[in-house]
């Protein structure tokens, strides 16, 4: 939960910093969004766990 709220914070950022006239806020701008694509995508990609396994999931059968 916590990583997509700071993926929400670091996207809303992003484009906040890129669209300054100074060519440094514009450098930082790309990168700090190009990090919050990539902790997006790698919350999207978590698995949930099953309630009740504690954690531990099955393998594939």
């Amino acid at each position: 939960m916590e990583a997509a709220l700071t993926a929400g914070g670091l996207a809303g950022l992003g484009p906040w910093i890129l669209l300054d006239r100074n060519l440094k806020r514009v450098v930082l701008g790309i990168g700090v969004l190009g990090n919050a694509i990539n902790l997006g995508v790698l919350t999207a990609g978590q698995a949930e766990e099953e309630p009740g396994s504690g954690g531990r999931r099955e393998p594939p059968s």
